[in-house]
């Protein structure tokens, strides 16, 4: 089975692919394009079961040739069970707000920031429990908030729920 992922194209397009849509890409919005970009927006907050992302299939050679950046973030940094990734896109004149405390990750997250021209994407790992910001519970999953950029319940703010296996 598949994961789960949205994809924001630099045409503005964003898809949205998951066990839902069929694992095929779903037409979700026409944004802003990448080449027009200003500001500073979070894509959203993703929980993720730890052992399902070493059930993931690996980056395909066609991949690692395309103009890009690949990171990788040992999940053994990380005791929760849970992970919560925090993916945000920036352009270049609000990077210098980053190492504001008020904005500031939860301790023993991982930031990567990853330059592209005309724009930032920074990505954000947390993964100790008492610093999740989305978390599972029996029902579902319970939310929490840090300050005004690390936050799962602001007001406004709407939820996906989607699971997959």
């Amino acid at each position: 089975m598949f994961g789960t992922h949205t994809s924001y194209h630099r045409d503005g397009n964003v898809f949205r692919t998951s066990p839902a849509t069929e694992n095929k890409p779903k037409f979700e919005a026409k944004t802003i394009e990448l080449d027009n970009f200003r500001g500073w927006h979070q894509f959203g907050v993703a929980m993720i079961a730890k052992d399902n992302v070493q059930n993931k299939p690996c980056l395909k050679g066609r991949d690692r040739k395309k103009a890009g950046q690949i990171i990788e973030i040992s999940m053994e940094n990380f005791p929760s069970k849970t992970i919560n990734m925090v993916t945000e896109i920036l352009s270049p004149e609000f990077e210098q707000y980053l190492p504001l405390p008020h904005l500031a990750p939860p301790p023993k997250s991982v930031t990567e920031l990853l330059r592209f021209t005309g724009f930032s994407v920074v990505l954000t790992v947390i993964g100790h429990d008492e610093y999740l910001l989305v978390r599972p519970t029996e029902s579902g999953f319970a939310v929490s908030h840090r300050n005004s950029r690390f936050s799962a319940n602001q007001k406004r703010t709407t939820y996906t729920y989607e699971v997959a296996f």
